[in-house]
């Protein structure tokens, strides 16, 4: 996946190669404009695409599940007044799979999500310690069993950098996905953050 986001992190372009295993499933370009999103490409189930989707305002997520586009969409909750929920009622993405393994192509997700910034914390990962947001795609404690209902992402707790670049830490789902992720390295370049 390769995004290009504008000043506000809204995603304006994005190329999406999907594999699964050693097979392709597709590839598509897509672009958004402020009243508009467009998709090029080519998939293995529905072979050419070409999609225009019309809205009032553009998308404020375009879910196209890499873990660090899971991070960069954070930086779309407002964390002014301290840990809080935001709902979104509905987004784009390049696939309704939760492991993102059909198109890719362009649908709405609806109804939308919530996320919760859980605050503040400073947290120690293979890369070192750092400050960090703390986040959760969901609704926590509701990966207990007979909560979820049936196709349900289970919760996703995800810490980023707390200095502005969203930067990956450490990312845990439960329930049946059972997945953990943790920065193992970091290289920063002189001129960066």
């Amino acid at each position: 996946v390769i995004l290009t986001v504008d000043k506000d992190w809204i995603t304006r372009d994005a190329f999406v190669r999907l594999s699964v295993g050693d097979e392709t499933f597709g590839s598509s370009w897509f672009a958004f404009t402020d009243d508009h999103a467009v998709c090029e490409g080519w998939t293995r189930e529905d072979g050419r695409v070409s999609q225009r989707i019309d809205y009032d305002r553009p998308s404020p997520i375009f879910g196209t599940h890499p873990i660090q586009g899971d991070a960069w969409h954070l930086n779309t909750v407002d964390r002014s007044n301290g840990p809080c929920v935001q709902v979104y009622d509905r987004f784009l993405m390049c696939s309704l799979d939760h492991r993102g393994a059909t198109g890719p192509s362009l649908m709405w997700h609806e109804p939308g999500m919530k996320i919760e910034y859980v605050g503040e914390d400073r947290i120690t990962v293979g890369a070192g310690t750092f400050d960090a947001w703390h986040f959760c795609y969901g609704e926590r404690g509701s990966d207990r069993p007979g909560s979820n209902e049936e196709g349900e992402h289970p919760p996703y707790e995800v810490w980023v950098t707390a200095d502005g670049d969203f930067i990956l830490l450490k990312a845990f789902v439960t329930g049946y996905m059972m997945t953990h992720y943790e920065l193992m390295s970091l290289e920063r370049h002189p001129g960066d953050r």
